[in-house]
Parts: structure tokens; C-alpha cells; sequence
């Protein structure tokens, strides 16, 4: 006949770090008269005993001027065992949904040792400068080196959410004044990088004239102005005179504006 039993049994509370079997054993006091012996003794599967590294939350800020980016985690050791030798908690930029190789390594930071229980929280910064503009999910992995033995492996990455690198051109404010002679019109506008990276290369920003508050292909282009790069955070103020067209039509009429609009 065949039984089946589940039992819990507390684990030896000085039982050290390390990968151990559970090994059941038939009459250890060989009490039992038995034709074989040699099939009283079952392996089980291995474990490990020790730390459990995992990463509890992972979040990024940009600093002021946009040349770094600020990364916020808590570490948790959910383990019986302390982590007593110092390990590092790697901070990379994926643009996709799997880590590989290609992947941008922003940083990384050291965590000493973590008791039992213990959680590490920390804001790191790392420079963003020399990443490529783009859209990535930042992910955070512990342990990347194996240093330290843990009852598990599955849990040392933490994906977070898209983060996206790269200037963001903004138009903040945009007034316009018709002149008495009636045939030309004062732009002045403002035009903000609000993004995390500096934009080094010319662009322009085109006025139309519309008769309503949407930009269509029957409005018509007054004409621009150029602005020659522009650093995160700072700001181009432009005062244009345009000549309005020729057949320009007595009514309202709205001055709309367009960044980069190639």
C-alpha cells in the first residue's frame, strides 16, 4: 500500500547559509526485519538556505537642469540570513521588454550588508548626457555578480515604468499685435525645453494665419524664426514682424504658432 503524508518541521535556528537536501530515511534504528535495505534512503531536491534580496520599489526624477537623472529604490532582505559582505544593485535603461547585453548600464550603486528584515533605501544620481534620446523602461537587478548566496534568484530584477530621454520644445506663451498700418502683424512668442536633454541643432518655429483655433492645411504660412539649439530648461523669447498676405479677409483671425514644423 502507498501513504502520503505533509509534515512541517522548523528549520535549526544556527543552521548556517548554504544548499542543503531533504533526505528521508526507512527505520533508521533497523527495527524492521526487511529482505532489502538498500531502498530505505530518498534524495529530495536541493534548497538554499540564506539572504533573499528583493527590490520593493523603483522610481526615477530628473534633476533641474536635466544632466541627471535620480533614482529612488528600497532593497528588502525578506531572508532568515543576513547579507554580511557588501554586494551592488545595478541600474539599467532598456528599450525593450527584455534585458540584454545593448542595454544602456546607467549605474550602480553599493550596499555594505543588510541584516535579516533590514530594507536599504537610497536616491542615487547618474549622469544622463551620453545616453542616445529615446524611450526606455528603467530596471534595476541586484546582485548582478552572484556574490552572494541567495534562497532565490528569481526576484533580484525590478522593471520599471517608460522613461523617456530627450528635449521636449514647448511653446509657453504667444502674443501677437496687429500694427496701425494694418498690413503687418508683432509675433512674440517663448519657447521652452522642458525635456532632460540639451537640443544642440538649428530648428525653426513657423506662425500661420487661421480663421479658427486648429491647425489645417488651408491655413497660411506668415512666415518664422530660427533659434539655434536651446539647453534643458532654458528659454528663447522672439519678436517677429510678419507682413500679413495681401488678400487677407476682414474678420477674426488667429496667429498660430509651430515648433520644428519640418
Amino acid at each position: 500500500s502507498l501513504i502520503s503524508i505533509n509534515l512541517n518541521f522548523p528549520l535549526p535556528e544556527k543552521l548556517e547559509p548554504g544548499n542543503y537536501f531533504i533526505l528521508a530515511q526507512i527505520d533508521p534504528e533497523g527495527k524492521v526485519y526487511e529482505w532489502e535495505k538498500t531502498n530505505n534512503t530518498y534524495w529530495g531536491s536541493s534548497f538554499t538556505l540564506g539572504p533573499d534580496l528583493v527590490i520593493a520599489g523603483l522610481s526615477a526624477n530628473f534633476s533641474k537642469d536635466g544632466e541627471q537623472m535620480v533614482i529612488s529604490d528600497s532593497l528588502k532582505n525578506q531572508g532568515r540570513h543576513p547579507v554580511k559582505n557588501p554586494f551592488k544593485i545595478t541600474y539599467y535603461l532598456s528599450s525593450n521588454d527584455s534585458l540584454s547585453s545593448q542595454d544602456q548600464v546607467l549605474g550602480r550603486r553599493e550596499v555594505p550588508s543588510l541584516s535579516a528584515g533590514e530594507v536599504s533605501s537610497a536616491s542615487t544620481p547618474f549622469a544622463i548626457s551620453s545616453i542616445p534620446k529615446g524611450t526606455y523602461t528603467l530596471v534595476a537587478r541586484v546582485d548582478v555578480e552572484k556574490a552572494i548566496m541567495e534562497m532565490t534568484r528569481a526576484n533580484n530584477e525590478f522593471r520599471g515604468n517608460k522613461i523617456e530621454i530627450g528635449p521636449d520644445l514647448s511653446i509657453t506663451s504667444l502674443t501677437t499685435t496687429l500694427l496701425p498700418n494694418g498690413e503687418q502683424v508683432e509675433i512674440r512668442d517663448t519657447i521652452k525645453n522642458q525635456g532632460n536633454l540639451a537640443l544642440g541643432d538649428l530648428f525653426r518655429v513657423a506662425f500661420y494665419l487661421s480663421l479658427n483655433e486648429g491647425l489645417d492645411d488651408s491655413d497660411r504660412l506668415l512666415g518664422g524664426r530660427s533659434i539655434n539649439g536651446l539647453d534643458v530648461g532654458a528659454k528663447s523669447i522672439g519678436v517677429t514682424l510678419l507682413m500679413l498676405p495681401p488678400k487677407t479677409e476682414p474678420g477674426g483671425t488667429f496667429v498660430l504658432a509651430k515648433v520644428d514644423p519640418d
